[in-house]
């Protein structure tokens, strides 16, 4: 949870950070809410091949923000060069911003690559048991991302490109979080 002396020192965290979903929309915001808290992962990325060419430990912190409206997460890896290098500066780290729409009943996620410099937009939402989100590189490349095999404890996480308008895609990241308690 959010640290008083934080959220006293900073007025800004105060206003961002929110306690629980915003009442308008709770049922529906549960599909990310679920995720609220902070997960251990183990962060894989594969090449044009799919060879794996990292496996490492990362955090993944979800939380409401805005009064409950959205939520936005964190997550923070190791470089790819150095697997043990997970510190403030020279770790890899993003968010992303998720917003629920009652009028599509989709959500909108901003994803910010701070250390890739990439910033892309999904849409999405449920998919049986899953969730699904799609959006689209700077180089028109598809992408897919989604949580799979989603439990209290533990989630499966991949994203997939396709650079062919979606005839073939093939996996570029994956992700495991366990709940950390």
């Amino acid at each position: 949870m959010a640290d008083n002396f934080a959220l006293e020192q900073f007025p800004i965290l105060s206003m961002l950070y929110a306690t629980e979903p915003h009442p308008d929309d709770a049922p529906a915001l549960d599909l990310f809410g679920q995720f609220v808290g902070t997960w251990d992962m183990r962060v894989s990325f594969f090449d044009e091949h799919e060879k794996q060419i990292f496996n490492g430990n990362g955090e993944w912190t979800f939380a409401w923000i805005l009064d409950g409206r959205m939520i936005q997460d964190v997550l923070t890896y190791a470089p790819l060069d150095d697997p043990d290098a997970n510190v403030p500066g020279k770790r890899r780290i993003g968010t992303s911003l998720r917003h629920y729409h009652p009028d599509t009943q989709q959500w909108d996620v901003v994803w910010f690559g701070a250390t890739s410099h990439t910033v892309i937009s999904f849409k999405g939402g449920q998919v049986d048991s899953d969730i699904h989100l799609a959006g689209i590189e700077a180089d028109d490349a598809l992408l897919k991302w989604q949580f799979t095999d989603i439990t209290e404890r533990s989630f499966q996480w991949q994203g997939f490109i396709s650079t062919d308008q979606g005839s073939s895609w093939r996996m570029e990241q994956e992700m495991y979080g366990q709940r950390r308690v």
